[in-house]
């Protein structure tokens, strides 16, 4: 790895640690800190994290996001899932089809942009960042309905996602 990409690294993971420290002495989860501090170390506000070497960073963006999908799969149980399983199967279908249908229609018919974007920011608009919810679960150490209801649904709408996606 090169130099700048070792250093941009760590100061990274330690700015994202000071953050996180910070957001919980004011009683908010840390992932806020995280965002705090990932917008302060930018491009945007003091180009810390310069554009291209948040670029270079691209793997560690795929490995955090392959780790968080697994811990979501992880935290599913079947039982769990049969018990809410109308529930998670309504909600998904709603989120994800009503996010599909209501930006497909803004872009096209509102703001006039060509069929294929629309239809690729419509399954875009159907996903579900799953970091922060599982970040704050794992945090406050989260169990009961609600919890298992929204790890599924986020699992759920972002395969929908994936599958959507390539249309």
């Amino acid at each position: 790895m090169p130099p700048d990409l070792v250093t941009g690294l760590g100061i990274l993971l330690l700015a994202g640690f000071i953050g996180g420290r910070i957001s919980r002495k004011f009683k908010i989860p840390a992932v806020t800190g995280y965002i705090i501090v990932g917008i302060l170390l930018g491009p945007s506000v003091t180009n810390i994290i310069t554009t291209h070497l948040n670029e270079s960073l691209e793997f560690v963006k795929v490995l955090g996001l392959g780790l968080i999908a697994l811990v979501i799969g992880g935290e599913l149980h079947f039982k769990g899932l049969r018990e809410l399983g109308k529930s998670v199967l309504v909600i998904t279908i709603v989120q994800v089809f009503g996010a599909f249908v209501v930006v497909f229609f803004v872009t096209r018919f509102i703001l006039g942009i060509p069929l294929p974007i629309c239809l690729l920011l419509g399954a875009m608009a159907s996903a579900t960042a799953p970091a922060s919810p599982v970040a704050v679960i794992r945090e406050y150490k989260a169990r009961g309905p609600l919890t298992n209801t929204l790890l599924a649904v986020v699992g759920l709408d972002d395969a929908a996602c994936i599958l959507l996606f390539p249309w």
